[in-house]
């Protein structure tokens, strides 16, 4: 509940991704849809090739 309130805090205007729909993620999908967020599902091979487009940069999930 933190992580929602503290994304909120930010911005109101906040669209929820996802690449999973069971296990724990489908208890925060809940959490989600519950309190009126905006949801949308990725599948992970859109996730996968998005990736590749910045193979090379250094990015957060970058390891180093």
């Amino acid at each position: 509940m933190a992580l929602l309130a503290d994304v909120l805090a930010l911005d109101e205007d906040v669209v929820w991704a996802v690449d999973v729909s069971d296990g724990m993620a489908a208890l925060w999908i809940s959490v989600l849809l519950n309190h009126g967020q905006h949801l949308v599902y990725i599948p992970g091979l859109a996730v996968n090739r998005a990736s590749a487009v910045n193979r090379g940069s250094q990015g957060t999930n970058s390891p180093k």
